[in-house]
């Protein structure tokens, strides 16, 4: 059900490489090696809940020189998203707003209403 929705999003972004869903402490996808992504998903888990004792906050970047990890909270799901460092980060941010929709863990009204418009201008631009 879920991979079809990251390869959309996968598709409209050219740059992003890779992706992990994980809902809970469940991987949920992966397109990470098998024997990794328990590793990431745990590590994953454990920043989060350090970063949450600190703030409210909704994504955590780790940057190399050549690619970027952006990991998107929102509710029991997180979103980790490997891109190449070259990104456009705000189409991205849209992008990753509009698939925790998808899976229905937004709220109708939580998206500003011009975002659809912006995603068809990303889908006919890419």
């Amino acid at each position: 059900m879920h991979e079809g929705r990251i390869e959309d999003l996968k598709y409209i972004f050219r740059g992003m490489k890779a992706a992990i869903l994980v809902e809970d402490r469940d991987v949920v996808i992966s397109e990470f090696d098998r024997m990794k992504t328990k590793e990431l998903s745990d590590l994953i888990y454990y920043l989060l809940a350090a970063c949450k004792e600190r703030s409210d906050f909704k994504r955590v970047l780790i940057e190399t020189k050549n690619e970027k990890f952006y990991v998107f909270y929102h509710n029991n799901l997180f979103l980790g998203v490997l891109c190449e460092a070259e990104i456009n980060f705000p189409l991205l941010k849209r992008l990753v707003k509009k698939a925790f929709k998808v899976l229905g863990t937004e709220k109708e009204g939580d998206e500003p209403k011009e975002t659809d418009e912006i995603d068809e201008r990303a889908k006919k631009f890419f």
